[in-house]
């Protein structure tokens, strides 16, 4: 069932976040700034006639329909057994910037449309689908620094009537969205992929780091960006994400789950607009693993996954 609800909720989060594994303290970064996101973020390489400098437009009105689609391979080993399912989905989104209040840009995100795939598996499909038709035309509102950071998010509550005779009830299942809903509101800033306070080139690289906690599961975060071309329209870049899960003891859903440790990777393209847009683009994929012990049975998780998203 978690691999339904991360199908769902993977492109609210980037990814499940952006990604993880060094601190600042680790980082070659030139004079790094911690922003009000709880983001340090600072360049790592100069680049060439470094002139653009990259801000979240603060025209109240302005819109940026989007589609979205995130693929997931989930492979689960214990006991010498291993399962596989694969999960995809899509959704269409509108950001619009709705106000501007002091340094802080306010921007609400509708869900269009939302879909589910589960891979051939019947009651996942229809439960999946129950569930992304329980969100079409929810609304959240995410409060962004003008370097692109979400400072917060308010997401609605998830409140769906499941098909009869479903492995999981509707109670069950709004209580464990309910609960993701509410991990991710504390993580906003995973959701999102600051820009530095200078001004970029071709060749200009930034990292920004930052440490959340999804579910209870502790993670360091790290995104690194390069500039590889510039146009009138936008700074493309190449972009390369970590994952990294703190071992230690977390409770989730009433268990004690030990955490052994693991760490994902992801890498790929980031396209930030220069005018007309709000958000960048993304098209990222990557894989990896966690292990983790529940009640003395060690389970191995791995995890390859697709996230691209692009202009209406």
């Amino acid at each position: 069932m978690r691999i339904v609800v991360a199908a769902l909720t993977g492109s609210l989060a980037l990814a499940l976040g952006a990604c993880g594994g060094t601190t600042a303290d680790d980082l070659a970064a030139i004079d790094a700034v911690t922003d009000k996101a709880g983001f340090s973020v600072g360049l790592v390489k100069h680049g060439t006639d470094e002139t653009v400098v990259l801000r979240v437009p603060t025209e109240v009105g302005l819109e940026q329909a989007m589609t979205t689609e995130i693929s997931m391979t989930m492979k689960v080993e214990a006991q010498g057994h291993s399962q596989t399912a694969e999960t995809s989905n899509s959704q269409d989104s509108t950001l619009r910037i709705t106000a501007v209040e002091g340094d802080e840009i306010v921007v609400e995100s509708t869900i269009d449309r939302a879909s589910v795939d589960m891979g051939g598996d019947t009651q996942s499909e229809a439960i999946g689908q129950a569930i992304a038709d329980g969100v079409v035309g929810t609304v959240s509102t995410q409060r962004w620094t003008d370097r692109g950071a979400i400072i917060s998010a308010s997401l609605p509550d998830f409140d769906v009537d499941l098909p009869t005779g479903s492995a999981i009830t509707s109670a069950q299942m709004n209580q464990l969205m309910n609960q993701m809903k509410s991990s991710m509101e504390d993580n906003a800033q995973a959701m999102s992929i600051p820009v530095p306070v200078e001004a970029v080139g071709v060749g200009t690289q930034w990292r920004a780091t930052a440490k959340l906690s999804i579910l209870g599961m502790p993670m360091k975060m790290s995104t690194t960006v390069t500039v590889t071309d510039i146009s009138a329209d936008e700074v493309i870049s190449d972009i390369e994400q970590t994952i990294t899960y703190i071992p230690g003891d977390v409770e989730i859903e009433g268990q004690t789950v030990q955490i052994k440790g693991g760490e994902m990777n992801l890498d790929g393209t980031i396209r930030y607009p220069r005018t007309g847009a709000i958000a960048p683009l993304v098209d990222m994929a990557g894989d990896g693993t966690v292990e983790m012990k529940v009640r003395g049975t060690t389970i191995k998780q791995g995890i390859q996954m697709s996230q691209v998203t692009r202009r209406k």
